[in-house]
This record gives C-alpha cells, structure tokens and sequence, in this order.
C-alpha cells in the first residue's frame, strides 16, 4: 500500500480579509475554561462543559427543593413541558436514514441542523436549511474523520447545495461504511458555503440526567439553551441508547395523563443490553405517569423497585414514523442507554442498567464567516494514497513552510473495505451517472482559524 503526502507551500490565499486574533482563554479558579464573551467553557482538553450546569437564566429553586431527586421542572420557573421536535426549527418529515448512519444523522442532519435554524430562525422543513447525512456518511465512519471532526473544520453543505437532503443527486449514495467508491463533491464554491455551517465544539454534560443537578441542566438547555437568548428556541441533546430489544408500549390513560393529552402515545418501556444507536432528546414532560412495577398504581414518588414514576424526557429518531412519527417519550427512572430486567410481585419489570446519560450538545459558531480560504484542484488515481497538507509562511519568498495543517478530510482517505490493498479510486470517487470521475477535484478548505497568528494585511 503506498503512502503520499503533497504539502503545499502557498504564497497567496483566497479570500484574504482582516480580522482579529482570538485571545487566549485562561483557566478559572475551578480549572474549567470559561470564555465570558461566548457563555460557554472553550473546554480545550477535555469533553466537559461545566458552564452547561452554571444557573445562566434567572431560574432558582424553591426553598427545600435543592439537592433533593429530581423536582418538576415548575419548581424552578420552567415550564412543565418542552417539545423542540414540534418547532419549525425541527427538521420535517422526520428523517428516515439509510444504512447504518444513525450516528452522523442524529448529530448532524437532526442536532446541528436544529441548532443552526433556531439561531438562524429558519425553517427545518425546507431543504435549504437541512443538513445531508451521507456527505461525509462514510468517512466519518471509516475514514478516520469523526462527523464531530467535519463538523468543526470543514462543514456540512445544505441539501440545495449537495444536491439532495439525504443522499446526493449529483454525488450518488446511499453509501455502505465499507464504501470505497462514495461520490465526493465538486467545486470550490460548494465547499465555501459549507464552512459557514460549523461547530465550535461538542461538550458534555456534567452530570447525569438520573441526579437533580444533571435533570435541571438539561430541562435548561431543552427551554432556552440555558438562558441564551441569541437562540428563536431551545435546545437539544445527542445520546445513545440499546435499540436492539428495545420495546414500546402505550402511555396508560389516567386522569393526569388524559389531561396532558398525551394518553395511547408510545413510550419506550425498556432499552436492550448494549449501545448500538444514536438519537436526540428533544424534550421532556413533568405531568406523565407511569407504572413501572407493575401493581397498578400510577405516578408513584417511589415504587417497589424505588423508581419515581412521573416524568419523561422526549426522544426523536432517525426511523421516519416510528412512535409518535419520529418521537417517543422515554420515562426518567429509566433515562440509561441500557435496561435490565428485574420482578415485581411476579412481575417482569425494567429499571435502569447504568447510572443514566450525561449527553452532549454541538455548540455551533454563531455569524461565522470564513476570512482565509484554500482553493485548490487535485487530480490522482488512488485518492487513499495520499494526504494533503498546507504549508504557510509571512516570508513570501521562504522556500518551507513556519507551520502546516493536513487537511482532515484528504488525509489518505476513500479505502473502507480493509482489504489493506488501496482502491483504484479517483478523487472525486464514483457520482450517481454511475460513473468514476478522473478530472481534477476542484475544493475549498476554511484556514480562517489556522492562519489567525499571520498579519492579515500581508500575504502569506
């Protein structure tokens, strides 16, 4: 297998236009790196966010309730129920993925298309505003590029702009995680849109949802992404969970469920036994009852298996109509990616196998706009082969570069099948004509942030 790496030293770069460095972000006190300006911890070294539990919104508990399991969300100036799925911002129909994307299509075409549109205040229902999964389906799957990765260096293009909103019309797909011929996209100006649809990062919670602390930071977040009000609506929240054995059942009609109108709507009443899927909790509901153990009392602060049996948190997927047309509600003494089961009085019940979920969130580069750009055109047979990087210099005659940058998403990528023998594969891989395209691949690459140490007045 051969192994090339083409470093270009540039000279000149596309779309030079002043900025501003950014500073350096210190630790506070805590050792958690808070930036002010933003409201949100930078967290450069690790993948938690302790800004995502600091009271940011005016919210405070009633006297007593601090510290003890977790309180309605009333208890703390929320309102007792949130659904972001039902918000314009949501995308519409629910998606149905292909093949085994539920990782890149619950954070990216579901989570960070959300977030970009309640920032944006634009409709999730329109193809211009969606976000395509297979994209970068496949090598954030196998190329060695987490879909976290793509999502902060390189971008997501929107569906008008890839040419479809699931897979391409233009570029091909569905694609297997094992594809070696995936279709890649063309043209400097398609790669320029999507860099300004990008995360900065994507922090986790603290705690877990099952603690008082954990639940009060999401039901935050879900309601107005923690006090900021540069979003039109709330937030939402990845996870994983156990699909393989997971069950619905149907909410049971009682008086109180009747009343929140959500009786006979589908409930997840266990997870399997491992984590095999990724999805988005999108909301929650304080009024909901159930009985968990099965003796035919509802909404119990602490049945026989000690569960409290009001509330949920509200879950959306990536199987098209599946529950309630995408969603499904998902008890809070059960908020674990796992189940276990266990009897009540000769009952089989579920309870929590692990301690719940903390979560994560994509936390998106608001009015971003990229200020250097790389334009570039590569043609090569075996595009896994090779790996490009970029060399810059303030000293326009230098003849080596002062730093490099390998571009992620050309870093000996386009071999999935690990036969350990590279794929007679051109850059731009095999398009919907049915067709392996040899021409050059014409592409754009966002180093805004990797030249922000360069006067920006003269060239590089």
């Amino acid at each position: 297998m051969q192994r090339y790496k083409l470093l270009c030293l540039s000279a000149l770069l596309a779309f030079v236009l002043p900025f501003a460095a950014t500073a350096q972000i210190e630790p506070d006190s805590e050792g958690h790196y808070f930036d002010p300006k933003q409201g949100a911890e930078a967290n450069p070294t690790g993948n938690v966010d302790w800004s995502l539990e600091r009271d940011n919104a005016p919210l405070k508990a009633k006297p007593g309730l601090r510290g003890t399991p977790i309180a309605p969300a009333s208890s703390y100036g929320l309102p007792s129920a949130v659904h972001n799925g039902t918000s314009k911002y949501y995308r519409r129909p629910v998606i149905n993925q292909k093949g085994n994307s539920c990782g890149i299509t619950s954070r990216v075409t579901n989570m960070m298309a959300y977030e970009l549109n309640a920032y944006r205040d634009k409709d999730g229902s329109l193809e211009e505003n969606m976000l395509p999964p297979h994209f970068a389906f496949v090598p954030a799957y196998n190329g060695g590029v987490a879909k976290e990765t793509y999502a902060k260096l390189v971008g997501i293009p929107d569906a008008v702009t890839y040419g479809g909103s699931i897979t391409s019309s233009i570029y091909g797909g569905p694609y297997s995680e094992t594809s070696n011929n995936y279709g890649r996209m063309q043209g400097y100006d398609k790669w320029y849109k999507a860099m300004f649809n990008r995360i900065s990062n994507n922090p986790g919670f603290p705690n877990s949802c099952m603690t008082a602390a954990g639940a009060l930071a999401w039901k935050r977040w879900l309601y107005n992404h923690n006090g900021d009000t540069d979003f039109h609506s709330g937030g939402v929240i990845g996870i994983g969970i156990g699909s393989d054995g997971m069950e619905l059942a149907d909410i049971p009609s009682t008086t109180a469920n009747d009343a929140a109108g959500v009786s006979g709507l589908k409930y997840i009443s266990h997870f399997g036994t491992s984590v095999d899927h990724a999805v988005l909790i999108v909301g929650y509901d304080d009024r909901i009852e159930f009985d968990l153990d099965g003796d035919g009392v509802y909404g119990e602060s602490s049945n026989a298996l000690g569960q409290n049996e009001t509330g949920a948190w509200i879950v959306g997927n990536s199987w098209g109509s599946w529950g309630n047309d995408g969603f499904a509600y998902i008890p809070y003494a059960l908020a674990d990616a796992t189940s276990q089961s266990t009897t009540s009085s000769g009952v089989t019940c579920y309870k929590a196998k692990g301690s719940g979920w903390t979560g994560e969130v994509y936390k998106i580069r608001k009015d971003y706009r990229p200020l250097r750009t790389l334009k570039a055109s590569v043609a090569y047979s075996k595009r896994s082969e090779i790996s490009i990087a970029l060399g810059v210099a303030q000293d326009i005659s230098a003849t080596a570069p002062e730093k490099t940058l390998t571009l992620v998403n050309h870093n000996y990528h386009g071999d999935c099948d690990g036969d350990g023998v590279d794929a007679e594969v051109p850059m731009l891989g095999q398009w919907a004509d049915g067709k392996l395209h040899g021409e050059a691949m014409e592409f754009g690459y966002d180093i805004t942030d990797f030249t922000s140490q360069f006067d920006t007045h003269r060239p590089l």
